[in-house]
């Protein structure tokens, strides 16, 4: 996996984070784990949505906002300003790797469905096989 897939997806978990607040996280995640259906593809989208609310916090704190709250919010918990950080980006990669791996496993559960219906049941058949006719009167039958 190249770092041009993840960035984007960081990109766009940052935009849906932005317009549709941390639930856009849960779709986006969901859509990327039914694309990415490799096993570690949840992984890479935990790592996209760190990257992602890291570059909302980044803007937070060119904005000057951000150093305010966290202390307030910090001091109110009792717990240093890095540790909201580190806490913020690990519930966006946990929300991110949990959704990615249901659209997975969906994903793959619908596939081997697909693929279970499109094979004959040969379980009532003689020795678990279909019959093979062996000549045009057992296909024909008495004509």
């Amino acid at each position: 996996m190249t770092a041009v897939p993840v960035l984007a997806l960081a990109v766009v978990l940052a935009l849906a984070t932005w317009g549709a607040g941390w639930w856009g996280v849960l779709v986006v995640a969901l859509i990327a784990g039914t694309l990415w259906r490799r096993t570690h593809g949840a992984r890479w989208c935990a790592l996209a949505a760190a990257l992602g609310w890291a570059l909302l916090l980044a803007v937070d704190a060119v904005s000057g906002r951000f150093g305010t709250l966290s202390r307030g919010v910090g001091g109110l918990m009792r717990v240093p300003p890095l540790a909201l950080v580190l806490v913020t980006l690990l519930f966006a990669a946990a929300a991110a790797w949990s959704a990615a791996a249901i659209g997975a496993e969906v994903t793959r559960m619908i596939r081997n469905h697909r693929r279970r219906e499109s094979v004959p049941d040969t379980s009532a058949m003689p020795h678990g096989r279909l019959p093979t006719p062996r000549n045009a009167a057992d296909v024909m039958g008495d004509v």
